[in-house]
């Protein structure tokens, strides 16, 4: 049986988050979403409340 490393998956995660960052990103500089889309959508993904 093969367990997973914890720690692999929070890098993974960390590492899937960032990609989806720098995807938003890129819409956001090619005009597809606007701002206020990318800041929420960037605040979901890491997880920030205000």
């Amino acid at each position: 049986m093969e367990y997973s490393d914890p720690k692999s998956l929070k890098t993974s995660k960390k590492s899937s988050t960032t990609e989806q960052l720098k995807e938003l990103k890129e819409l956001l500089d090619s005009e597809v979403i606007t701002q206020e889309e990318f800041e929420l959508k960037k605040k979901e993904l890491l997880d920030i409340h205000y």
